[in-house]
């Protein structure tokens, strides 16, 4: 890496998932009751964009040396906790149906989604299983000074938009 080569200070933030992906996925599980994943039950340190701008301006005003940050959200959260926040949100069950990586291949693919993207998408829940999305760090607060918003209130805060 040429920056790192470089010998000047540098300070990298690497953004987790962010929360407003979760909005997504979420009128279609509450419509069908059912949210599908290859996680295998790993979880994802979901962060606001709200938080990782507050984060970047503080890293601009404080960040010194040569470092690499990861922006995440408190807690590490689960596909079967995000079905009951959108069954909490919506009133209607939504459960959680575990796949496996091919299994959840085949149905992206049956539903319409092209090949190339139902492989990203299984990759994506199978890194999710392996643990790389369930860091989670003070980055936000450290360079915001507030505590970066959960999952929960996020959803809270947007429940019309669950609907799609």
């Amino acid at each position: 890496m040429a920056i790192a080569a470089s010998g000047l200070d540098f300070t990298f933030l690497r953004n987790h998932i962010y929360a407003e992906i979760s909005l997504l996925g979420a009128a279609p599980a509450i419509g069908s009751g059912q949210l599908y994943d290859a996680t295998n039950g790993g979880g994802r340190s979901y962060v606001t964009r709200t938080d990782a701008a507050r984060t970047a301006a503080g890293a601009l005003l404080t960040a010194e040396g040569r470092a690499i940050f990861d922006v995440t959200g408190p807690t590490a959260v689960t596909r079967a906790e995000l079905a009951a926040e959108f069954a909490k949100a919506s009133g209607k069950p939504v459960a959680r149906v575990g796949l496996t990586g091919e299994q959840l291949r085949g149905g992206l693919i049956a539903a319409g989604l092209p090949e190339g993207m139902a492989d990203v998408m299984v990759a994506f829940d199978v890194d999710a299983a392996d643990q790389y999305h369930a860091i989670v760090t003070d980055t936000v607060e450290q360079f915001s000074g507030r505590k970066p918003e959960t999952l929960a209130a996020f959803l809270a805060a947007n429940r019309a938009a669950l609907a799609g």
